[in-house]
């Protein structure tokens, strides 16, 4: 009877810690390691609840790299996982914080989710990640704006209220992302609180899992 309990018991702790492992690799990317994009989608809805409750700004970065199709095209499929995995390296390690996030947002974007106060650090970071993906050094031969592989990075920092919404606060990120873009790429532009948003350049975004 002694030996049963053991084995039912060591059989249950086996399966929980199983189906546990199992839980956190449906929230991850399979190529990068980061968490994908279903998670982000979780974590968003309920980051905005929680910083509307306590009164918590939160900043919201998307980053892309740059010209990732030709560099795609170029160097072989292969080569462009391995950028990926050293560009959402770089990336994960920006989010040091117990609330801070980084996920694969979709193809060769990222997300970054800073919860808190847009102190200096808020500020300085995008501006550290872009220098940190430049100076991995990856040759793009292909690039338009770099010898080397780069990411632009939009945005956004908001204060959840009512009124306002995910949709609203992501927009404000992709905004800036596309002037990112439109201003040469290999770049940071960020959209404050208070900054105007031009609707009819919003790209929408459709929310599937990578």
């Amino acid at each position: 009877g002694w030996f049963f309990c053991y084995q039912l018991e060591h059989y249950a702790r086996r399966s929980f810690l199983e189906s546990k492992v199992l839980a956190q690799l449906a929230e991850r990317d399979g190529l990068t390691g980061v968490h994908n994009r279903r998670s982000f989608d979780q974590y968003i809805e309920r980051i905005w609840r929680q910083s509307r409750r306590e009164q918590e700004p939160l900043t919201i970065m998307l980053i892309d790299i740059d010209h990732f199709k030709a560099y795609n095209d170029h160097y072989g499929h292969q080569a462009g996982d391995d950028a990926l995995k050293e560009v959402a390296k770089v990336i994960s390690l920006s989010a040091q914080r117990p609330l801070d996030f980084a996920a694969r947002f979709g193809g060769e974007e990222f997300a970054l989710v800073l919860y808190g106060p847009a102190s200096a650090y808020g500020r300085e970071l995008p501006e550290q990640l872009r220098q940190s993906v430049r100076d991995l050094k990856i040759v793009h031969d292909e690039s338009d704006t770099d010898h080397y592989l780069t990411v632009s990075i939009g945005v956004a920092m908001v204060h959840p209220e009512a009124n306002r919404s995910i949709a609203g606060a992501i927009q404000r990120a992709d905004e800036a992302l596309y002037e990112a873009k439109e201003a040469g790429r290999n770049r940071v532009m960020v959209r404050a609180p208070d900054a105007h948003i031009q609707t009819g350049r919003f790209r929408a975004r459709q929310r599937t899992a990578v």
